[in-house]
C-alpha cells in the first residue's frame, strides 16, 4: 500500500513525518482555512473552482502572502510524486505560528499543507 504523501510549506514528506507546532494559530485557535479536491485518473477534479474557494476563504479571513500559483504547483507535484491516480487532497492553510492572543498577529508566515 502507498504511503500518503505531504507538502508542508514546500517540503514533500511522508504525511506521517509531518509535525506542526502547538504554537500554529490553526492548533490554538481554529485560525486557517481548508479545501479539500478529489483527484481522478491522477488529475485534481475542478482544480480551478477548488483554488478559487480557497483564495475567497483566505481573503473572508484575512490570511495573506499565500501563493496560489505556488499551491497549484505544489498539489500537481505531490500527486504525481505519490504515484496515485485517485486521492484526495487536502490543503490546509494557517496563519502559523504566534504567541497565544485572540487577536492575530500583523506579521506572521502562513503554514501550508
Amino acid at each position: 500500500m502507498k504511503q500518503p504523501l505531504a507538502n508542508w510549506n514546500g517540503q514533500e514528506m511522508p504525511l506521517a513525518e509531518v509535525r506542526v507546532s502547538v504554537l500554529d494559530r490553526a492548533f490554538l485557535l481554529g485560525d486557517g482555512v481548508y479545501e479539500v479536491i478529489r483527484a481522478y485518473g491522477g488529475r485534481p477534479w475542478k482544480l480551478d473552482e477548488h483554488l478559487d474557494r480557497l483564495s475567497s476563504s483566505l481573503a473572508a479571513v484575512k490570511i495573506r502572502g499565500v501563493d496560489m500559483a505556488e499551491i497549484r504547483r505544489r498539489i500537481a507535484a505531490t500527486l504525481n510524486n505519490s504515484g496515485l491516480a485517485d486521492a484526495l487532497v487536502y490543503v490546509q492553510v494557517t496563519r502559523g505560528e504566534a504567541r497565544r492572543t485572540h487577536h492575530f498577529p500583523a506579521e506572521y508566515v502562513p503554514n501550508q499543507l
